[in-house]
């Protein structure tokens, strides 16, 4: 098949013109994205994916929690729990407002420990970690995202823990479900400020509009490029070239239009869908309470266990009992490395019971139950399952953090979904149904997560970044071309 001449023409006259403008946008996002999987490959690892856990045998005295929150005029609160602390001791956590350090109480003698939440959160780094508290530089209180702790990690407010290492390691966490929020060293941290500023243009976040259509016009200027190039490449009559530049540059053209086809359209439709569709706000389902039973003393004599929530449910108040799943052994150990289980997650819990807490004696309650009333608080429509997520995976990745979570589907015309935590009735995430094709579209076309079906991260991330590669020689090797071109004209 051949183009008309002057089809052919205007087809030349396109691909040489955006040659410059194009190579420059390709040259950008292709180096830039070299730097993800460079954040996976050389960053720093937790040695431990699962929270730190109450010892077995150890008898909680509650009874004195009534008379804590009357001292200390705890009347709305949000979110209370027992939890493991250092040296395996339990405190009393309680979370009033979002946006303030926790507040904890010791169960023996009522009072208030001043300004733990800090060094419960240099205890729960020290334990993912395995870094010594003695090495940490400084502890700062985080409530609000930045460019080092961007809204992709979802969790807020977090400590942010810097240690004296010669990497510079920096961990963030979460207090209150005692979760490593996001760790990186030097070399992480390089490469993020790399593929924020570049990639996705973060330094104009504060001018939204503008990185919008300065995105847009690369990425158009990109497309336009490759469909110029894609019709001249398989519409002019074949014929002998003898020069090797331009005969390799055809010859890697048809191999990487694809792909690149593939990075483009799915970066765009990302970048417009994040542009014009509102983000859910993270709340709470759980309404302010105050606890005036008289509760009941108990002692954990079998599983280890994760914490102890106060939940109400139907004027009655419980406990909340997460018991901690099963160590991985070690067979499991050697097919599920450290990285993977950051991607695929670990569920912190095996199951929970709930036990009321003015009897002492089991209750029939599930974590379905008390789900089914936060979904009903969250919208009115009728639910069509509920169903627990225990690992990450297509709809639900590892930015959320959280596991498990229940995921509650309505039916609406969008086929919303919502995301529950059971033991903090916090609204973690939503999606629906643009929402989906979306995930659907960035995930297999742009992270190419379909080859994980057949191989590991490590080998996608490898030949995602030769492909990259061949791109910019690709790239590289048209400008060269031009440019000689472009001498040869003006030496006739």
């Amino acid at each position: 098949m051949t183009l008309p001449s002057s089809l052919k023409f205007y087809g030349f006259k396109m691909h040489r013109w955006l040659a410059y403008i194009g190579a420059f946008a390709l040259c950008l996002y292709a180096l830039s994205g070299i730097t993800h999987p460079i954040m996976a490959w050389f960053g720093t690892n937790q040695i431990e994916f699962r929270p730190p856990v109450i010892a077995k045998n150890h008898e909680i005295t509650i009874t004195k929690i009534p008379d804590i929150l009357k001292k200390y005029a705890l009347k709305n609160v949000s979110l209370a729990k027992i939890i493991p602390t250092s040296n395996h001791q339990t405190l009393l956590q309680i979370t009033q407002e979002f946006n303030k350090p926790r507040r904890y109480f010791d169960l023996s003698t009522g009072n208030e420990i001043i300004n733990y939440d800090f060094q419960q959160a240099q205890f729960i780094s020290s334990y993912y970690t395995g870094l010594s508290i003695d090495k940490i530089k400084s502890t700062e209180f985080i409530t609000e995202f930045n460019t080092e702790y961007p809204p992709i990690n979802k969790l807020l407010p977090v400590y942010k823990i810097t240690y004296n290492t010669p990497d510079n390691i920096i961990a963030f966490i979460d207090t209150e479900i005692s979760q490593l929020a996001s760790l990186s060293n030097n070399t992480q941290r390089y490469a993020q400020i790399i593929f924020q500023n570049i990639h996705t243009l973060s330094f104009l976040d504060d001018y939204e509009f503008v990185r919008l259509v300065i995105a847009m016009i690369l990425l158009l200027s990109l497309l336009s490029i490759l469909i110029s190039g894609i019709t001249l490449l398989y519409s002019i009559t074949r014929r002998k070239i003898t020069d090797r530049k331009r005969k390799f540059h055809r010859i890697l053209a048809h191999f990487l239009w694809i792909p690149l086809l593939f990075f483009i359209v799915s970066g765009m439709y990302h970048l417009l869908h994040y542009a014009f569709q509102p983000q859910d706000k993270n709340h709470r389902f759980i309404q302010p309470f105050a606890i005036n039973e008289n509760l009941t003393k108990l002692t954990f004599t079998s599983n280890n266990i994760n914490d102890l929530t106060f939940i109400h449910y139907h004027n009655q108040l419980y406990y909340r009992i997460s018991t901690s799943a099963e160590k991985m052994s070690v067979d499991q150990h050697a097919h599920h490395d450290l990285k993977n289980k950051k991607f695929d997650g670990l569920s912190r819990e095996k199951s929970a019971i709930y036990i009321n807490a003015q009897t002492g004696q089991q209750e029939a309650i599930t974590d379905k139950d008390i789900i089914l009333e936060y979904a009903k608080s969250y919208r009115k429509d009728s639910i069509s399952s509920i169903e627990k997520i225990s690992f990450f995976g297509m709809g639900y990745d590892f930015r959320n953090k959280r596991l498990p979570v229940y995921k509650i589907n309505y039916n609406t015309p969008n086929k919303d979904v919502v995301f529950i935590d059971p033991a903090t009735g916090l609204f973690v995430d939503a999606s629906y149904e643009n929402r989906v094709f979306e995930n659907f579209i960035f995930s297999f076309f742009h992270k190419w997560n379909f080859m994980l079906i057949v191989t590991t991260r490590e080998i996608r991330d490898a030949f995602i970044i030769g492909i990259l590669s061949l791109l910019i020689t690709l790239t590289i090797m048209g400008l060269i071309m031009k440019i000689t071109l472009k001498k040869s004209r003006r030496s006739l």
